[in-house]
C-alpha cells in the first residue's frame, strides 16, 4: 500500500511539472481527460529483450482493468514494427513481458491505453537504442 501510495505522488508531482509537450506522460488524444500515463524503461535500451512499464491514473487513481497495448517502430522505414501487450502487474501498473528491440537506432514507442468504460489515451516517446 505504501508502495502504491508513492507511486501515485510520484506520478501526480511529475504530471504537474512536465511541459505540455512531453508525450511521455500526458492525457493526450484520450477522450476524457481524466486518464493519465507514463511510459518508462528498466533500464537504458539496448538491441534484445526489455520490460517496458506503464504507469497509468484515471481521476488520479491507480486505473485496473485497462488494456494497454505498446508497439516499437523505428524513425525510418522498412522495419516490422514490434507489437506487445502491457499485462497489469499492480494496480496501475501494466508491463510487457515479450517486448524485444530488434535493432539498433531511433526508435518511436506508442502506447494505447483503452479503459473498460471505453476512455482511451495515446502517448509515445522516443528514444536511441545502442547495439550490443
Amino acid at each position: 500500500m505504501f508502495k502504491r501510495s508513492i507511486l501515485i505522488l510520484l506520478l501526480l508531482s511529475l504530471a504537474a511539472c512536465k511541459p505540455p509537450q512531453d508525450k511521455t506522460s500526458a492525457n493526450l488524444n484520450s477522450s476524457s481527460s481524466s486518464i493519465k500515463a507514463q511510459i518508462e524503461l528498466a533500464e537504458n535500451p539496448k538491441l534484445g529483450p526489455s520490460v517496458i512499464s506503464i504507469y497509468v491514473l484515471d481521476n488520479n487513481q491507480a486505473l485496473s482493468g485497462a488494456k494497454v497495448e505498446v508497439t516499437g517502430d523505428m524513425s525510418h522505414a522498412g522495419m516490422v514494427p514490434v507489437i506487445s501487450e502491457a499485462l497489469e502487474t499492480e494496480a496501475g501498473l501494466y508491463q510487457t513481458k515479450d517486448f524485444e528491440f530488434t535493432m539498433a537506432g531511433d526508435w518511436i514507442l506508442s502506447v494505447v491505453v483503452k479503459t473498460a468504460d471505453g476512455k482511451k489515451l495515446n502517448l509515445e516517446k522516443k528514444l536511441s537504442v545502442a547495439g550490443k
